[in-house]
């Protein structure tokens, strides 16, 4: 009885990963997450640089080191959204 359970249960588990993976294999939905994923980073990269502009260091250690947190993050997410449109291009080339 018990072999039976963690055989139905295992069986059950792998129907739904085989589910959801074959969601995600399909080229639409995927091509659609990553277009989402990149309009989220690209809308990310707007507001920190909507920050970076608005952050302008006038006097005190904080200041600048707000501004130089802020700069630092709007760099990383620029790079980022960057890369993700390269690999982006690139998945839609092959």
């Amino acid at each position: 009885m018990g072999e039976f359970l963690m055989v139905h249960f295992i069986r059950s588990v792998y129907s739904k990963y085989a589910l959801i993976r074959s969601f995600f294999y399909f080229p639409f939905a995927t091509l659609f997450i990553n277009f989402l994923f990149s309009c989220f980073l690209l809308m990310l990269a707007c507001v920190c640089l909507v920050l970076l502009v608005l952050v302008q260091p006038t006097s005190g250690f904080q200041d600048y080191f707000f501004a130089f947190c802020v700069s630092f993050f709007v760099f990383t997410c620029c790079f980022i959204v960057s890369l993700h449109f390269c690999f982006f291009s690139l998945q839609l080339c092959f």
